[in-house]
């Protein structure tokens, strides 16, 4: 079913029939979620997931459709809890940053192939990652948090060394008041 869901959100999202709900999101009660979404999953191999939120008087809001950006966020963290050593840690940060709003997942794993890096957001891959391979997936995840995050006017990327873990960064437009401040 997961998988159903997935490949029907890729395709309206690459064709450009998906439309979202856009409203005034709270990002910090988004991550919040996701991180204790993910805590149980961790906890299965002993793999923390810790939550770093930077306070701002402004608040931490966006413009956007609250399920869908649940979706984008547990994507990239279930991935980094899958990607994990055993008895690490997942660290999700929430900060202003340059204007925008930077949702950054950082792991302590094997982190993402060289060979990987080019095509990692694309549908169905999955990177070969030696043993890890057995976390399993659909190769669809980091696909469909793309095309999330670009229908929010967004952009995600990542940094990574092979041994060592890799972390990747969410920014979208912030909204203060009524004012979006965009990604420039």
């Amino acid at each position: 079913v997961t998988l159903i869901n997935d490949m029907l959100d890729i395709e309206k999202m690459t064709e450009g029939s998906m439309e979202f709900a856009l409203e005034q999101v709270d990002m910090a009660e988004v991550v919040e979620e996701v991180v204790e979404a993910n805590k149980l999953k961790g906890e299965k191999r002993s793999v923390s997931v810790r939550y770093n939120l930077q306070e701002d008087e402004d608040g931490m809001f966006t413009l956007g459709e609250r399920t869908r950006l649940v979706q984008l966020l547990e994507n990239v963290v279930d991935n980094a809890v899958k990607f994990s050593d055993d008895a690490s840690e997942v660290i999700v940060s929430l900060l202003v940053y340059r204007g925008r709003l930077r949702v950054s997942v950082r792991d302590f794993g094997c982190g993402v192939p060289t060979a990987a890096r080019g095509t990692i957001f694309d549908k169905f891959t999955q990177a070969d990652m030696g043993d890890t391979r057995a976390a399993g997936g659909t190769g669809l995840g980091l696909a469909v948090a793309k095309a999330i995050t670009e229908g929010h006017n967004g952009r995600i990327f990542f940094a990574a060394e092979e041994g060592t873990g890799s972390e990747f960064f969410v920014d979208l437009p912030r909204l203060i008041g009524e004012e979006v401040i965009s990604l420039e």
